[in-house]
Parts: structure tokens; sequence; C-alpha cells
């Protein structure tokens, strides 16, 4: 079928508003030629992608995630530390002392102070190799902001406290990952359900 004459269309607001329809009931040309009017999920899709997630916080994935914090005591031995990681397949855990946050024991800690160096295991206590100079982060904080902290210094886990210095749970990486993916599916969904007139 020929393209419809530029003369017999409007374009206002990058839509197409045809003044003037062939004299059939053709289905192809209606699918192919007319587009749809704005849709609240247009709307909101425009505005997520646009907006990057900017307005998600901690809090958002934590709703997801759960408030669950693995921790060590920082008298526990390496080997018993990464056993913990393990069981419970984790790439960082927080450490404590009398029950108070002192630093965290990643995944990197274990390359760079541990088996770089060639220690025991059995024979080190975490409180020798952990990170001490812990970043942290609140349940408001957006998350580009968490992003440009780990790109920034370079780490891959935060702990997450409130304004009484409570620990409330421990984001990742890994975790704004899932949160973004996640919510971008949902969208596509969204406007999938339109398009093929579900919503």
């Amino acid at each position: 079928m020929p393209p419809v004459p530029d003369r017999d269309c409007l374009t206002v607001n990058n839509t197409k508003t045809f003044n003037h329809v062939p004299h059939h009931t053709d289905a192809a040309f209606f699918s192919t030629h007319l587009i749809r009017p704005p849709h609240a999920a247009y709307q909101f899709a425009r505005m997520f992608f646009v907006q990057g997630l900017t307005m998600s916080t901690v809090n958002d994935v934590l709703r997801v995630k759960g408030n669950t914090v693995h921790c060590v005591d920082a008298s526990a031995t390496v080997l018993g530390a990464v056993r913990s990681m393990n069981l419970n397949r984790v790439g960082a855990v927080v450490v404590t002392d009398r029950g108070e946050m002192v630093g965290i024991f990643t995944e990197r800690d274990v390359m760079t102070r541990v088996v770089a160096r060639e220690v025991d295991p059995r024979e080190m206590l975490v409180r020798e190799v952990m990170t001490a100079h812990v970043a942290c982060c609140t349940p408001e904080t957006e998350l580009d902001a968490i992003a440009e902290i780990m790109q920034r210094q370079r780490i891959r886990h935060l702990p997450v406290k409130d304004a009484q210095e409570r620990l409330l749970g421990m984001v990742s990486i890994g975790d704004i990952n899932a949160y973004h993916v996640a919510s971008k599916q949902a969208v596509i969904e969204d406007l999938s359900g339109y398009i093929h007139g579900r919503s």
C-alpha cells in the first residue's frame, strides 16, 4: 500500500493527525498509520527514562530486599567470616564489637589483605584485615547518589543507618542494578499491555 501523502496529515507535538482517511476499512492501515493518543503509561515511561530513577531511594530497595544484615564479631577468624559469607551468599558482612559496628569485611579485603599476603585465614582475626572507615547511607539517600559514592570510593556495599545511627540494612551495587532492571521491566510490561489493549 502506498504511503499516505504528507499533505494529508498534520504533525503536532510529533503526533500525526490525518485530515484525510482513504475510503476503506483496511485494518492494516489503521494499525500502521494511526497513532493512539497519549496515555498515562506512556507519560510515566517517559518520565521514568528521562529522570533515570533519580527519585528512587535506598528505602525503595530495602522494601524489596529486606533489612537483613549479616554480621561477624571483630574477634572472629577470617576463615570463620568467609564461611559465614559463603553460607549466606553475600559479598560483605558488618563487623561488630560488643554490638556496635566497627567496620566492614568484604571480598576485596579477603583478596588484598589475606590471599595476596599469603596470611593463614585460620589465624588472622577479622579486626586485623577489615575496613575500619565505613561509608554509610540513609534510607532517604537517592540511588543516583549511592551510585556516585560507590564509583568515587570504589566500593560495592553500603550499610544503611538512620539518624540515630541504628543499622537498618545493607545495599550493594547488585541490589541497585536489580532494582533498576525490575523497575524498567515493570514499565515495559505496562506499556506492552497498553499497546495490546490490555489496559
